[in-house]
């Protein structure tokens, strides 16, 4: 206890001794100034000192000043040469092949949870699509691949039209919902098969991935990602 007592107290003093010594420095400086500057105006000594401390502290103001912002302009030009930080959407992208982000996102702008969303679930649907059906035996893979977009395009109006939910409400959707939707859209409804294949595809996904499930629960379609 002592021993944490001397400690704090050895403290303060070195406090106090660095403000006394910048203090002396000051004063030291400024009366070397002054008695230069009495030498050769029309000052005294006092005068002269006064008028030397104001001066040095606004040359080490101005100074200061300098320096920041010449170190300001430093880190721009640094941070420019590093050129710009790649999107958040972009970077967590997953590394695997199937329909491009460039099908969603244009520019940074786009990079919504909407875009998010039917990136990732217009994949899961191309997926399941060519496991369960192997449609690019007839349609090929371009075709399959603008079917899945359009099939999420289905959808993210069926979730959008939906109001909030609490967070503990499962997300799903149905065939008849999607069959409903098209014929809102005046789409033709697809083969029953198709349609299944689909609501599987985005039940099976939502219900492990809540960042999704809470797209649609929280309705945030239109929040940057």
């Amino acid at each position: 206890m002592i021993l944490k007592i001397l400690g704090g107290l050895f403290v303060v003093l070195l406090v106090i001794a660095g403000i006394l010594a910048a203090i002396a420095v000051i004063i030291g400086w400024s009366y070397g100034v002054g008695w230069i500057a009495a030498q050769f105006l029309p000052f005294t000594l006092f005068e002269a000192t006064l008028l030397g401390m104001l001066a040095s502290i606004f040359v080490f103001f101005l100074g200061s000043r300098i320096l920041s912002s010449l170190l300001s302009e430093g880190e721009e030009t640094m941070e420019a040469g590093r050129g710009p930080d790649p999107s958040l959407f972009i970077t967590r992208l997953p590394e695997e092949e199937g329909i491009p982000a460039s099908r969603f996102v244009q520019s940074e702008e786009d990079e919504t949870d909407e875009s998010w969303f039917r990136y990732q679930i217009a994949n899961d649907i191309y997926d399941d699509l060519l496991a369960d059906l192997d449609l690019d035996a007839t349609m090929g893979e371009t075709q399959v691949k603008e079917l899945a977009v359009r099939l999420t395009d289905v959808v993210t109006a069926v979730f959008k039209a939906r109001p909030k939910k609490p967070r503990s409400q499962r997300v799903t959707i149905t065939v008849a919902q999607l069959k409903k939707q098209m014929d809102k859209m005046g789409l033709r409804p697809y083969d029953n098969d198709i349609l299944k294949t689909t609501a599987n595809a985005v039940n099976g996904r939502l219900s492990f991935d809540d960042e999704l499930a809470d797209i649609v629960r929280q309705k945030t379609w239109r929040d940057i990602y």
